[in-house]
């Protein structure tokens, strides 16, 4: 068996393994920037959403709906003080908007961490295939602000 070995192999006799621990080093610290590489150019690619086309009834249907939602809100809350915000606002700035928060809410300001990134940062015109006709067909309703960009 021994002679099979060697006929297939070509080896006589083991190797010892010997490990350059520079090259190992090397290597270790190759893949550690190859991985950053890799988390960094995905972490910089935009989500791209499809592009959508809404009816005007479906999004009047919705439109309606949150403006209800945003009444029934205010409505309830009509005798307390209140802070509006905004998605929006905390990404666009985070340290500022929370600042304002913690100072309504009578808390000490501490820094706050937000690791978060929004998963969509296409504009609404550039997402909604009709949007132009949308935002016509709303321009002097109740909801047509949710078209200001």
């Amino acid at each position: 068996m021994s002679f099979k070995l060697t006929q297939a192999t070509g080896q006589y006799h083991r190797r010892r393994v010997r490990l350059d621990w520079q090259r190992v080093g090397q290597a270790v610290r190759h893949l550690l920037r190859a991985a950053g590489q890799v988390r960094r150019r995905v972490a910089a690619r935009t989500y791209a959403p499809p592009k959508l086309t809404l009816s005007v009834e479906e999004c009047e249907q919705f439109l309606m709906e949150t403006k209800i939602k945003e009444q029934t809100f205010d409505d309830h809350f009509a005798g307390h003080a209140r802070f509006d915000l905004r998605y929006e606002q905390l990404v666009e700035d985070f340290a500022g908007t929370s600042s304002r928060l913690l100072d309504f809410l009578q808390v000490e300001r501490q820094p706050l961490a937000y690791s978060q990134q929004p998963l969509n940062t296409t504009p609404l015109r550039n997402q909604i295939g009709n949007y132009d006709e949308l935002a016509e067909t709303f321009r002097d309703t109740p909801v047509a602000a949710y078209f200001d960009e």
